[in-house]
């Protein structure tokens, strides 16, 4: 099984392979780990670190999208 982590606190529904973050805000900054369980035991993922950079970009179709920091 999965369940994501923001900052050490589960996701509440976040329990795939990936995680979708919809609407994102300044609120949903932070550390994301995935953590997973099987017959074998537990693993964790190292922390992914979401960073917003600025304001949101305006698409064609008027959509609002930010632009995501990547680790180096």
């Amino acid at each position: 099984s999965y369940q994501w982590r923001h900052d050490g606190i589960e996701v509440v529904g976040a329990t795939n392979p990936w995680i979708a973050l919809h609407n994102v805000s300044s609120r949903q900054c932070g550390s994301y780990q995935l953590k997973g369980v099987n017959a074998h035991g537990t693993v964790f993922t190292e922390s992914a670190i979401l960073e917003l950079t600025g304001p949101p970009v305006a698409l064609p179709n008027g959509d609002l999208r930010f632009i995501l920091k990547r680790p180096r």
